[in-house]
């Protein structure tokens, strides 16, 4: 007797989550993908389950990562990406990751720059107004500052 499952619709999308046989727990971790992004370690811990839940390329890319970087920066690498989906969305972060990983470009930097240049955003930069007078002529040769 009780439920046996919960379903969430909402916008057209529904969602169903069943229920947990007795004794156990279930946690879906996608739930928590914007508190994981910014915690790095709670990733580690959960890593395992949370990579099952999201599936490939983020598996590709988590071994990728520990091939090429030391756990600590691997981790903090994973948790940026999982910020991104927030950002960007899932399915736009999947390819993201599935380009990086064949490019073997791993860094958050570049598939951040590659999600942006996709949407076609440009960051915005604001300059301190303190800064804002100077006029920078050219910037690949050093000791060529003008200022007005």
């Amino acid at each position: 007797m009780g439920v046996a499952d919960v379903r969430l619709t909402c916008r057209g999308e529904t969602v169903v989550h069943e229920e947990a046989p007795r004794g156990t727990r279930r946690i879906r971790y996608r739930h928590y993908l914007a508190e994981l992004a910014r915690k790095p370690q709670p990733v580690r811990q959960v890593a395992d389950e949370l990579l099952a839940e999201l599936g490939a390329p983020f598996e590709r890319f988590w071994r990728a990562l520990l091939e090429a970087h030391p756990p600590r920066e691997a981790v903090r690498t994973l948790a940026g990406a999982l910020g991104l989906i927030a950002e960007y969305g899932e399915a736009r972060v999947r390819e993201a990751l599935d380009e990086a990983v064949r490019a073997n470009q791993l860094a958050l930097l570049s598939i951040g720059r590659a999600l942006r240049d996709q949407a076609g955003e440009r960051p915005a930069v604001t300059v301190p107004a303190h800064l804002a007078h100077i006029e920078v002529e050219s910037a690949g040769r050093p000791g060529r500052r003008s200022s007005n």
